[in-house]
């Protein structure tokens, strides 16, 4: 079955709760450094989480119907199906005193949601489905638990807000929802987890880039999944704490790589080649990116932002996927940003970077909205700033006359299993120290302090009989 016809019919198919804020974020305060030493995280700003409570059933999102781009191909023959597995651990705060008993928070609350995103489809991967007495779903599994006991597996999968309008780059997120006690009982202890299972085919791509140089900007307004990707984001519009930051600097940058010239006199492939190229000379890659908490296990992500990055020209590979983000939406040409775990890299492979055994092996890279307006014709073009700038900083003269390597062709994405557009949910939920890809929402209130613990896996899916359309690009 057609994996976009799939993925159609599991938009159509899906209704599920909905939550008020959309594109907002109340991530609450980063850790620091000193927090970091004495294993304390540090607490969200005041009145930085609002207390928000799931609404009802919402309208499913519809479909844009575009044809494919012809212009960027996933590989069918060289695919690799995963079955990933993440894992969330949120503790209780506890600090411990010489010659006192330790001081120890307890989670106590009435009812909570916890998130995940759900990233349906890539340029490189499409999210495998099953067939249900609803329809076509996501093949996604998950398991709630407190105080090491199950409280629910069923999720509710969200593929648009409360208007029936795309989410921001096209994500969706589950939902797992802990319900109220009987009586008046409340949920009281010092642990809860998620542990979430996704099945996903990833390819490698093909990019016809002389082809689609002739593709030109649109008339009209973008489709709705491109159009999304201009709404705020954090680390690219504003901070883990809700500022917004001053992109002054992303503007400067892109009024300096045109020449003051109006970004859309340059056509969209050879406007984005241009500023891949130039933020691969401007940033200088400069660590890993990643917090770590108090034991060495992956807390969540330490960013600079795009206009600090621009400043100081440097910054992890996250810093200079946002910093390529923030420069094509500057210029009006829609991005998003992909988060991928990289299975493979540990098996001996060639990497990009090289990492210590410790930190995991997440990377991320940026797709570019390809539509040709004309012929009705839509995809997305992945561009990896960090493999380019591993491979060389500076790149080639003839660097725009020729194919290029990591910029729409990439030949390691079937290895790779995107999971996230975002590096925090964007809603109004809330996670621990740095954003972490998930986050709760807690009624009454959400614990004001705790410690996240986040660790990926992967292996390959076992291939079986399974009945027609039940797995996407089959």
């Amino acid at each position: 079955m057609n994996a976009g016809r799939v993925l159609a019919g599991m938009i159509a198919a899906l209704i599920g709760l909905g939550m008020a804020g959309e594109g907002a974020c109340a991530q609450g305060g980063r850790t620091t450094p000193r927090d970091r030493q004495q294993g304390q995280p540090a607490p969200a700003p005041a009145g930085s989480t609002p207390v928000t409570t799931p609404a009802g059933t919402q309208p499913a999102a519809q479909a844009v119907r575009l044809k494919p781009s012809p212009y960027i191909v996933r590989e069918e023959n060289r695919s690799k199906r995963w079955t990933m597995t993440v894992d969330v651990n949120i503790e209780a705060w506890k600090r411990y005193i010489e010659g006192r008993p330790p001081e120890n928070d307890r989670f106590t609350f009435s009812s909570a949601t916890i998130v995940w995103p759900l990233v349906p489809e890539t340029a490189s991967s499409v999210m495998d489905a099953v067939e249900s007495a609803s329809g076509i779903q996501p093949a996604v599994s998950g398991v709630v638990k407190f105080q090491d006991r199950e409280v629910t597996r069923e999720a509710a999968i969200i593929a648009a807000d409360a208007g029936g309008n795309v989410l921001h780059s096209g994500t969706w997120r589950a939902q797992w929802v802990m319900p109220p006690l009987e009586g008046a009982s409340l949920y009281d202890g010092r642990e809860m987890s998620l542990q979430v299972v996704i099945p996903v085919t990833s390819y490698r791509t093909t990019f016809d880039e002389r082809g689609a140089r002739a593709v030109a900007w649109p008339k009209e307004a973008w489709p709705p999944e491109a159009h999304a990707t201009f709404a705020p984001q954090m680390f690219i519009d504003f901070g883990p704490d809700g500022r917004p930051y001053d992109t002054a600097p992303v503007s400067d940058l892109v009024a300096i790589w045109t020449e003051g010239r109006d970004p859309k006199s340059i056509a969209p492939v050879t406007l984005a080649k241009w500023f891949a190229a130039k933020v691969v000379e401007h940033v200088q890659l400069s660590g890993d990116g990643l917090a770590f908490d108090r034991t060495g296990m992956i807390e969540g992500l330490d960013l600079k932002g795009a206009p600090l990055t621009a400043l100081e020209k440097r910054g992890s590979e996250y810093d200079m996927a946002c910093l390529l983000a923030a420069v094509y939406r500057k210029a009006g040409l829609p991005a998003r940003i992909v988060i991928g775990y990289d299975q493979e890299s540990r098996a001996g492979k060639q990497v990009y970077l090289k990492r210590p055994k410790s930190v995991p092996d997440l990377r991320a890279w940026v797709e570019f909205a390809l539509y040709d307006e004309a012929n009705g014709t839509f995809g997305w073009v992945p561009v990896d700033p960090a493999a380019m700038r591993g491979s060389s900083s500076r790149l080639p003269p003839n660097f725009m006359d020729r194919d290029q390597r990591y910029f729409g062709t990439h030949d390691e994405l079937d290895r790779v299993i995107p999971f996230a557009f975002h590096f925090h949910p964007p809603t109004t939920v809330r996670a621990y120290g740095s954003p972490g890809f998930w986050g709760w929402f807690v009624t009454p209130v959400p614990p004001d302090r705790a410690y996240q613990r986040l660790s990926f896996r992967a292996h390959t899916t076992p291939v079986r009989a399974t009945p027609p359309g039940a797995r996407p690009g089959s």
